[in-house]
């Protein structure tokens, strides 16, 4: 039986956040029997995303970089146009709007390869963005099959009219999220932790506003923050202007195996996200056992639910953001009930070999149509 081959396409953005990690993981789980992918990456000739690329190579992941314009790049397209003669690929898979333009004008140079995109979430950052976006829900219509990593954003593509919509929500692979040998601490300090990109929608200076008042209150407490982005200088200098610089830490980009300690260490983890689509961060902590608060975005309501596996707030809700966790802290017995049943519910629903099988399902069908 001969191989399907897929291209898939995605514009780095800083590199190395849940997508990128969710794409990896999917990569890794397709069947080697029946798949062979090649996974190629858009990005601005200045851009350095070395961070990306070491993960990938470490994971046996092979990639083509492609660097180039910021918006839209003719040599890029030569260059996809290339690598799809030269590896007969029958599947193109795009990740974000930029990539689903460039799948929409090579539709027209390959009308028999199959088209598919992920909808990882509409993020408008810039007025750029917001034009990307725009065109995103007009061209994406065209494609073969429409992935939504969560039933959001599923709704909101069926309205603006886009049909051909899968839901196949993110997933981990759980054993490589759990808690080894618990660490045992004499100290009576608790850790809050916050993971991901450090950019405008994950809220990080939301973060800096709720520890601040959380200190006010409890000083006994350390907020550790892994990842990296363009707002690490400004919550900086935000934990600067509160005076509080001695009860943070920032571990910087850490790979797989430097998240499992981080996320072991910590006593509550705190997302201050604007938007989401179905968030790693909180799959991989939620299997870690580790309880959870955080901002009713996007997807989090499909992992968490308020009361029963974790606490949700409004974003930008500094107040009852800064009291669920203070609460948290001082009710050990009540969190460690919530982590439990958010450990169950993303066991039982969010696993990455279920969502892998569900996207061969979806290539299959496609390819099956004339």
């Amino acid at each position: 039986m001969n191989k399907t081959t897929i291209l898939y396409i995605r514009q780095a953005s800083g590199g190395g956040g849940g997508a990128d990690t969710m794409i990896a993981n999917s990569i890794s789980h397709l069947s080697p029997k029946h798949y062979s992918v090649i996974l190629t990456y858009l990005r601005k000739q200045s851009e350095n995303i070395n961070n990306l690329y070491e993960t990938l190579t470490e994971n046996n992941i092979p990639y083509i970089d492609l660097p180039g314009g910021s918006i839209f790049d003719l040599g890029q397209i030569i260059k996809l146009v290339r690598i799809i003669k030269q590896h007969r690929i029958q599947v193109i898979h795009c990740h974000d709007p930029k990539c689903d333009l460039y799948g929409y004008i090579l539709r027209f140079l390959f009308p028999d390869i199959k088209f598919v995109t992920t909808l990882h979430g509409w993020i408008i950052k810039r007025p750029k963005s917001k034009f990307y976006v725009a065109l995103d829900k007009l061209i994406i219509r065209n494609f073969d099959a429409v992935i939504a990593v969560s039933d959001q954003i599923c709704k909101t593509g069926n309205k603006h009219g886009i049909k051909n919509i899968h839901v196949i929500k993110n997933g981990i692979d759980i054993k490589n999220w759990q808690r080894t040998e618990m660490q045992i601490s004499k100290s009576k300090t608790q850790i809050i932790g916050f993971a991901g990109r450090l950019s405008v929608e994950k809220g990080p200076l939301d973060f800096i506003r709720v520890a601040q008042k959380i200190i006010s209150k409890n000083s006994l407490v350390e907020f550790h923050i892994a990842g990296t982005g363009p707002e690490e200088p400004a919550m900086k200098n935000l934990i600067k202007d509160f005076e509080i610089e001695s009860y943070f830490h920032f571990a910087g980009h850490l790979d797989a195996n430097q998240l499992q300690d981080f996320y072991q260490k910590l006593n509550i983890f705190m997302l201050t996200s604007f938007t989401e689509g179905i968030p790693l961060t909180l799959l991989e902590v939620g299997a870690m056992g580790v309880p959870v608060v955080a901002t009713n975005v996007g997807g989090v309501s499909e992992i968490i639910s308020h009361n029963k596996s974790g606490l949700l707030a409004p974003p930008g809700d500094i107040k009852l953001l800064t009291n669920h966790v203070l609460h948290l802290l001082s009710e050990e017995a009540e969190a460690n009930k919530l982590a439990l049943q958010g450990k169950s519910i993303i066991e039982n629903n969010f696993s990455i070999k279920t969502n892998v099988e569900k996207l061969q399902t979806v290539y299959k069908n496609i390819l099956a149509q004339t």
